[in-house]
């Protein structure tokens, strides 16, 4: 018996068990205490039938888990050869005892993949289901999603597993049956989240929890509606105007700042131009005069004709005499001594 099914063979025989020509395993935990087959009952799939799980009377564990599993292999060629899919599953799965636990509430889950969904079930009417035929009417699990395959080791085949999964609490001397119908899985395309390598999300509907890879929603054209189009002229013409503002006001910014700096640099300049110095900056050194051919201590007259070099006038002298001292050649080249005699003194 082959391990997996192509996709064709699970499409015909998906409500069937592998050990009736069909395409699912089953687990059981108790293998002497369950009974499971593919049965052609009333309430079953017309032509199709149903998966049946018949936990006996005599049974006597607190509680019994039954699986259903196959695995579907894909060629990948008519995929794309993209490695993860889209998919529509869904199952009915149906269980009550013969102690009457209507309304009893039940955990079950199937996966797809890496997905998960998770369920409550509620006990049905066990006497009405085998005396009427009737009160398995409700709608399916139903659930959107996207999951990764994986692949034999030349990548041409993707394997997509999948399971049912139920426990049922054991309360001694009773049946319990379990039934599942209308299963169906249709693998729609390779998703366009996964062509642009985006995050997966996943889909579900009712109360259904899921633990695998989300899938997002197939992307859609962007329609214009007038709103957005008078948006778009709008900020057009709205955003150079905009720069053009900010570029003006940071000019003129700039402007003020450089006239600002300007007057500080004029005040600064004159304030150093009215301030004394020691020195006299830029004058010019006086040109020498020739050495005197009086001997030291001879009263010389100072020349009438000579004039000073400097612009700011000369020193005030005693009746016009005084006593000149040669001095090398410097900046001042002769010094004038103040005459000795007290009476040459203003």
């Amino acid at each position: 018996m082959p391990d997996s099914f192509s996709y064709e063979e699970f499409q015909r025989t998906r409500d069937r068990l592998a050990i009736d020509n069909g395409v699912w395993f089953v687990w059981r935990s108790h293998m002497d205490d369950i009974n499971c087959r593919t049965r052609e009952l009333p309430w079953c799939q017309e032509g199709a039938g149903c998966i049946s799980a018949t936990v006996f009377r005599y049974s006597s564990q607190p509680q019994y888990t039954f699986s259903l599993y196959t695995k579907i292999a894909l060629d990948l060629a008519a995929y794309r050869n993209y490695t993860a899919l889209e998919y529509e599953w869904q199952y009915l799965p149906w269980w009550g005892n013969s102690k009457q636990s209507v309304g009893l509430e039940l955990g079950t889950s199937s996966s797809v993949g890496n997905d998960v969904y998770k369920e409550t079930l509620r006990g049905g009417n066990y006497s009405q289901l085998w005396d009427t035929g009737e009160g398995w009417n409700y709608p399916p699990f139903r659930y959107k999603g996207s999951t990764y395959l994986t692949t034999n080791a030349d990548e041409t085949i993707g394997y997509m597993p999948i399971y049912i999964n139920i426990t049922f609490p054991g309360q001694g001397e009773e049946t319990i049956d379990y039934f599942v119908k209308a299963i169906s899985l249709n693998i729609t395309s390779p998703p366009a989240s996964i062509i642009t390598n985006s995050t997966l999300q996943a889909g579900g509907c009712g109360t259904s929890t899921s633990t695998g890879s989300p899938i997002s929603s197939e992307s859609r054209p962007i329609k214009l509606t007038v709103g957005s189009f008078v948006g778009i002229i709008i900020g057009v013409f709205a955003l150079p105007a905009l720069v053009a503002i900010v570029c003006f006001r940071m000019w003129r910014m700039v402007k003020a700042g450089n006239r600002e700096q300007r007057n500080v640099v004029v005040q600064i300049a004159s304030i150093q131009d009215n301030t004394p110095s020691d020195e006299e900056p830029n004058r010019p050194f006086p040109i020498p005069l020739p050495a005197p051919a009086a001997t030291e201590g001879v009263d010389i007259p100072f020349p009438s004709t000579q004039t000073s070099v400097y612009s700011s006038p000369p020193p005030c002298y005693g009746e016009n005499r005084l006593e000149l001292t040669t001095l090398p050649y410097s900046r001042n080249a002769y010094q004038a001594t103040p005459p000795t005699n007290d009476t040459h003194a203003e």
